[in-house]
C-alpha cells in the first residue's frame, strides 16, 4: 500500500483528534441540553449543505481534472448563493423545520459550501499535502476558537456556532493558495457544458448524499420530537460522534482513494486499489473497535459528567454498524469514482427506511437514545450490504478478496517499523 495512504490516515487522525476534543469541551462546558441546541444546529447544516452538493458535492474530484478551473469556480460561488438561500427557505416554508439561529445557519452554511467545493476540487487535482494540511487546519482552529472563549467566560452555544463559521472562513482563505496553482488540464472547456456536465453528476450525487442523510440523522428530528429538551439529543450525538471517529480511517483512506479512482481509466486496477483499500479499512477498523469495548463506562461519566451515564451503551448499540460501515464507505468511493452514483443512493436509501421504520417502532418502548442507536446501526448495517453486494456484482471481485490476510497486516507492521527507524 502507498505511503501516501498512511499519511492520509496521519493528517485525517489529527484533525479527528482535534474534533474529538472540541466534542468534549461542548459536551462538559454547554451541558447535554446546550449540546443538544449545538446538535439541532449542526443537523440543520448537514441538510442545508445536501441542497449546495448538486453542484458543490463529492461529483467535483470527479469532474475536477475535467472541467475549466475558472468555470467551477465561478459556478461553486454562485450556487453556494442559491443554494443556501433557496435550502433556508425550503427548510421553514416547506419541511416546517425549526432553524435555531438562521442568520448563523445561513453564513456558517455558505461558508462550508465553499470550504468543501473547493477542498474536493484540490482533492481531484491530486494535490493530497494542501488537501491533508487544510483539512487538519479547520478543526485546529475551530477547537483553539473554543478554547480562547472559554478562558475568556464567553463560551455559550451562540458563540460556539461564531466560532465554526470563522474556522470555515479561515479555511477558504488558505484554500485560495493551492488553487492559484491549478493548471487546466480540462476536457471540457465551455462553461455552459461545464455547468451541464455538473448537473449530470451532482444530481445522483445529491440523491446518494441524502439517503444517506436520511439514514443517519432523521433519528434526530425524532428525538427532539419525544423530548423536547433537547436533553437526549445531546446525549446521543456525543456518544455517536465518538463512535464514528472511527470513520477517520475510511476518511483518510478515501483522500487517496477516490482521486486515484476518478483518474484511472483501467476498470481492473480501478477495482484491484479499491479491494485493497478495503481490506485495510476492515483491518485497521479493529484497533478502535477494541478500545470501545475495554473503556468502562466510569471513564465517559468521569468526563463528560454524570448527564452522559448511558454514553458507553450507545456506543456498544452503534457499534457494529459503524464498524461495518467503515468498510462499506471505502467502496461508496469506488462508485463515485467511476460515475455509479446510483449504488449508493440506493444503498443508502435501503439503509434510511430500515433506520426510520425501526426508531419510530422502538421510541415508545425504549430510551429515546437507545431507540435513535439501535435504529441507526441497523440501517449502516443495511447500507454496507447493499454497497457490497453491488461492488462484488460490478467490479467482478470475489468475497474472499474482500476478507483482510496476513500480507495486509504486515504491511501495517512494515510502515510503522519504518516510521520508528526515520
Amino acid at each position: 500500500m502507498s505511503t501516501q495512504v498512511y499519511k492520509a490516515l496521519f493528517f485525517k487522525i489529527l484533525s479527528s483528534g482535534a474534533q474529538i476534543v472540541f466534542l468534549l469541551l461542548t459536551a462538559r462546558l454547554l451541558g447535554s441540553e446546550g449540546r443538544g441546541e449545538l446538535t439541532l444546529f449542526l443537523t440543520n447544516l448537514t441538510l442545508l449543505q445536501l441542497f449546495s452538493e448538486l453542484l458543490n458535492g463529492p461529483a467535483l474530484v470527479y469532474l475536477s481534472p475535467r472541467l475549466n478551473k475558472s468555470s467551477m469556480i465561478g459556478i461553486t460561488l454562485v450556487w453556494a448563493v442559491i443554494s443556501n438561500l433557496a435550502g433556508l427557505f425550503i427548510l421553514k416554508t416547506f419541511l416546517n423545520i425549526e432553524t435555531l439561529h438562521p442568520t448563523e445557519l445561513l453564513l456558517t452554511s455558505f461558508a462550508l459550501s465553499l470550504y468543501s467545493a473547493w477542498l474536493m476540487m484540490i482533492q481531484g487535482k491530486e494535490k493530497l499535502s494542501w488537501f491533508w494540511l487544510i483539512s487538519f487546519l479547520q478543526p485546529l482552529i475551530q477547537l483553539a476558537l473554543i478554547i480562547i472563549l472559554y478562558t475568556q467566560g464567553q463560551l455559550s452555544v451562540i458563540n460556539t456556532i461564531y466560532g465554526i463559521w470563522i474556522s470555515y472562513s479561515l479555511a477558504l482563505v488558505l484554500l485560495l493558495f493551492p488553487l492559484s496553482s491549478i493548471r487546466n488540464t480540462e476536457q471540457v472547456k465551455d462553461t455552459k457544458e461545464s455547468l451541464i456536465q455538473m448537473f449530470k453528476h451532482g444530481v445522483p450525487a445529491l440523491l446518494a448524499n441524502l439517503a444517506f442523510f436520511l439514514s443517519a440523522r432523521t433519528v434526530v428530528y425524532m428525538m427532539e420530537y419525544a423530548d423536547p429538551s433537547n436533553k437526549s439529543i445531546g446525549i446521543y450525538s456525543v456518544a455517536a460522534t465518538m463512535v464514528e471517529a472511527m470513520w477517520i480511517i475510511n476518511l483518510g483512506l478515501a483522500s487517496w482513494l477516490y482521486p486515484r479512482v476518478a483518474n484511472e481509466t483501467d476498470k481492473t486496477q480501478q477495482a484491484l486499489i479499491s479491494t485493497q483499500t478495503f481490506r485495510m479499512a476492515v483491518l485497521l477498523s479493529l484497533f478502535p473497535a477494541l478500545i470501545y469495548l475495554s473503556v468502562p463506562n466510569a471513564v465517559y461519566i468521569y468526563i463528560l459528567g454524570d448527564a452522559y451515564h448511558s454514553t458507553y451503551y450507545i456506543i456498544l448499540l452503534l457499534l457494529p454498524g459503524v464498524f461495518l460501515l467503515n468498510g462499506g464507505k471505502i467502496l461508496w468511493n469506488y462508485f463515485t469514482g467511476t460515475g455509479l452514483f446510483k449504488v449508493n443512493y440506493l444503498a443508502s436509501m435501503a439503509g434510511a427506511i430500515v433506520a426510520i421504520a425501526l426508531c419510530r417502532t422502538l421510541l415508545p418502548y425504549y430510551r429515546t437514545e437507545y431507540a435513535a442507536a439501535i435504529a441507526v446501526s441497523a440501517g449502516y448495517i443495511t447500507t454496507s450490504a447493499g454497497l457490497i453486494v453491488a461492488y462484488l456484482y460490478y467490479s467482478k471481485t470475489l468475497v474472499k478478496e474482500l476478507i483482510p490476510g496476513k500480507q495486509d497486516l504486515q504491511s501495517i507492521f512494515v510502515y510503522v517499523r519504518n516510521l520508528r527507524s526515520n
